[in-house]
């Protein structure tokens, strides 16, 4: 289940995929990808588990996004990962992983 602090794999109805930390509004920082619980999307994905589609509306219209993973799930996780880093290489900032692909990335 979706609750806050979680790290949640969303796709749209394109087929693109992308990471997000689900935070308290004062965390929130988007290029960060950490999503306000109080957002749209937010709102629309708390309390949601893997593989349910949820509809949002936002200034452009209706939007629909399909959970496809919960990374990190704070009541059932030990540790707090960081977002979108793979666990082989979490102490190399450089090495991110792609909301997109399984495929490790180096910037």
């Amino acid at each position: 289940m979706v609750t806050i602090k979680s790290v949640v794999v969303l796709r749209d109805e394109s087929g693109e995929q992308e990471v997000y930390k689900l935070v308290l509004p004062a965390a929130a920082d988007i290029a960060s990808s950490k999503l306000s619980v109080i957002t749209p999307n937010g709102v629309a994905i708390l309390g949601r588990h893997v593989g349910q589609t949820v509809r949002t509306r936002l200034p452009g219209g209706l939007r629909r996004i399909t959970i496809r993973e919960i990374r990190y799930q704070p009541e059932s996780a030990a540790s707090e990962p960081r977002i979108g880093v793979s666990p082989n290489h979490s102490c190399d900032p450089r090495w991110r992983q792609r909301a997109s692909s399984r495929d490790v990335t180096m910037l």
